[in-house]
């Protein structure tokens, strides 16, 4: 069935991710700063919206019929590969080699050998692994998994009892969302502060659409098991992330956010138990062996 499919499609991109960033990209360092090729200042800024995004995407998953949520997905993926397709035009444009310069006269301080002395400035140095990001991180998945064990489920009763789709329960997901857009504001000024993306521009109207893509990112992945990889990477390379570091930026989105709505399926009852062992075993072998 659909619902299901949504959920097994979950586990096999966590497995994915899990196996893609463990194997490779977790100690993979940025091309040309002296810094992880995760760009995990990235990552917080999206991470609260696709969390919500999956929050939001669980309620549709139970009240929308499969006919919607396939009309839904259809559509996301034509504007999405298109945009896709359009952005990689224009990298591959943009790879051009330009035209050999003249080379001019250098009136500048004469160093060693005759090449000019130039003070370079000291790289600054970024943790492989930088805890609090990460912690951050970990810290708005536990709480989107925590308000759902408060609300409950058809499944699972709740810990509060709290009867399913009354007032209460929404009070909670109403709070999920405020909460959800503080922590998209603490992250907002996380990045701002962060002097490896201080090209970046980060105006509303960009604010407004890294909020929007990251939403549906997280609905797309608990509601119809699309990953999240066509609509994330569009967007990064649009915001003038080079295509190494937004690979790795997105595998790890992905990691955390599939983890989370991996875990909400099977707590509202959508996860096929009987099936997964058919599906993860071969999934981690393949990523093991590209890897």
């Amino acid at each position: 069935e659909f619902v299901h499919s949504a959920a097994i499609s979950n586990t096999v991109i966590t497995i994915s991710a899990l196996v893609q960033y463990a194997g490779f990209y977790a100690a993979q360092k940025h091309p040309n700063l002296n810094a992880p090729n995760t760009d995990y200042i990235i990552a917080v800024l999206f991470l609260p919206m696709t969390l919500l995004g999956a929050k939001c995407g669980l309620l549709a998953y139970r009240i929308l019929s499969s006919s919607i949520l396939l009309l839904f997905l259809t559509i996301v993926t034509l504007v999405f590969s298109v945009l896709t397709i359009m952005k990689g035009v224009k990298l591959f444009q943009k790879s051009a080699p330009p035209p050999r310069a003249i080379p001019q006269a250098d009136n500048r301080e004469v160093g060693q050998y005759g090449i000019p002395a130039i003070e370079a400035p000291p790289a600054e140095s970024i943790p492989l692994f930088p805890i609090g990001k990460i912690s951050f991180m970990l810290f708005m998945m536990l709480m989107i998994l925590l308000a759902d064990v408060f609300q409950g489920s058809k499944y699972t009763t709740s810990i509060l009892s709290i009867s399913n789709c009354g007032a209460a329960y929404f009070i909670i997901f109403g709070v999920i969302v405020l909460l959800t857009i503080l922590c998209t504001f603490v992250s907002y000024k996380i990045v701002k502060q962060d002097t490896t993306n201080a090209n970046l521009n980060l105006d509303s109207l960009a604010m407004i659409k890294i909020m929007f893509i990251a939403f549906i990112c997280g609905f797309l992945l608990s509601s119809t098991g699309l990953g999240g990889g066509m609509t994330l990477n569009p967007l990064l390379l649009q915001m003038g992330i080079i295509p190494e570091v937004t690979a790795a930026t997105t595998v790890f989105v992905l990691l955390i956010t599939t983890i989370a709505t991996s875990v909400l399926l099977t707590l509202h009852g959508f996860m096929p138990v009987s099936y997964t062992h058919l599906t993860l075993p071969p999934s981690a072998l393949v990523q093991i062996s590209v890897v």
